[in-house]
């Protein structure tokens, strides 16, 4: 059969099928024409290199094939290519978890306004870096997330006009690097597990900050009854530009009691 002909019943482009058989995988006689006529012997090839270059198997992988008569080295090669599915599946379904988790901590936030305070059950202790030195992070950056840091002296203090330092870095949570096998390094800031206070916080400044502008947490704290025990970490929801300057929207939350209570979803 034609190369046309063989590209159309079994789906592959004619230009794939011509690489295939300058690579030695096709046999096809070359006619008096200069055409080449395909034999079932290349359908069947074909066919079976579609199948394997399906599972991801590179060329040189299956020219290895090709020129081994040994079945053990297949299984091999089938087996290590199941593993590295395996922690393919394993690697999306941890990104799919992590989507859902920042989709609803967005979606908590979307509806509300700088003024409104939520009290709510954190899902591990945050574990906050302001040492963007830590190699352990570098590769992290899907399980981590930018924060800030106010100290619970400001948060626990007066309410006034004035203006108190606060410093960004990356968090990430406890159960995180406990599946990942990697120590906390230091120095590093807990929030700890636990009933927390939390609003939205609206910034493109991230040095400073007026205390008026938490003003809705530490009243709510203040009229409750409440002391914070931990210092604030933060949540990143998203950026706006804003005349060219980046406005950050930030759900910021500290710990007003601790417990062992932990998400469902933390494994």
């Amino acid at each position: 059969m034609k190369i046309n002909e063989l590209a159309r019943i079994t789906g592959v482009k004619a230009e794939t099928i011509r690489s295939y058989r300058l690579k030695g995988f096709l046999h096809p006689v070359r006619a008096a024409n200069g055409y080449y006529d395909y034999s079932m012997a290349d359908y069947v090839s074909l066919v079976y290199l579609r199948k394997m270059r399906s599972y991801s198997f590179s060329l040189e992988a299956i020219d290895t094939l090709y020129r081994s008569n040994d079945a053990d080295e297949l299984l091999a090669l089938l087996d290590q290519k199941s593993a590295s599915i395996h922690q393919e599946i394993a690697d999306l379904q941890s990104r799919l978890r992590f989507l859902e988790f920042e989709r609803r901590h967005i979606k908590e936030s979307v509806s509300v306004d700088n003024a409104v305070v939520l009290q709510f059950q954190s899902i591990d202790d945050k574990i906050d870096f302001y040492d963007f030195a830590h190699p352990d992070l570098i590769n992290m950056y899907r399980r981590t997330t930018p924060t800030l840091c106010i100290r619970k002296e400001i948060l626990n203090g007066p309410i006034s006009d004035r203006k108190v330092n606060m410093q960004a870095g990356l968090g990430t949570y406890r159960y995180l690097l406990r599946e990942h096998h990697l120590p906390v390094p230091k120095p590093h800031v807990v929030v700890p597990n636990g009933i927390c206070l939390s609003q939205m916080l609206v910034t493109s400044d991230l040095t400073t900050i007026s205390v008026r502008q938490l003003e809705p947490i530490m009243r709510y704290a203040k009229k409750n009854g409440h002391v914070f025990i931990s210092d604030t970490t933060g949540y990143l929801m998203r950026i706006v530009l804003q005349n060219q300057t980046p406005v950050f929207y930030f759900r910021i939350r500290a710990c007003i009691e601790p417990n062992d209570i932990i998400d469902q979803g933390v494994k």
